[in-house]
């Protein structure tokens, strides 16, 4: 959305990766994904489809989680590896686990 009395432009989302938001959506896109992203559980489905993070992001997410048999510290260090911020990465962690 655009206010025009102000001149903001309203970010209505992010598209992000494992490094972070690669580019916004000032309006819902119009064309639909032809991936389709893993399903982890509802607080994770619903976190990740609100911040935006890509369908291929989500299946190297549920693969490192494969790969880390239950280790924490793993998985929080693939995805800071990577670029995503060490907090993120523990939340990521929580909402699966």
């Amino acid at each position: 959305m655009i206010n025009f009395i102000l001149g903001i432009i309203t970010t209505w989302s992010h598209v992000r990766t494992l490094h972070g938001i690669v580019s916004s959506y000032a309006e819902a896109p119009t064309q639909p994904s032809f991936e389709d992203p893993p399903s982890f559980n509802r607080l994770a489905d619903r976190y990740f489809l609100m911040h935006g993070f890509q369908a291929s992001t989500l299946h190297t997410i549920a693969q490192i989680l494969q790969e880390c048999d239950g280790d924490s510290d793993t998985f929080i260090q693939f995805l800071t590896d990577r670029g995503t911020a060490q907090t993120e990465a523990e939340w990521i962690w929580e909402i699966l686990t």
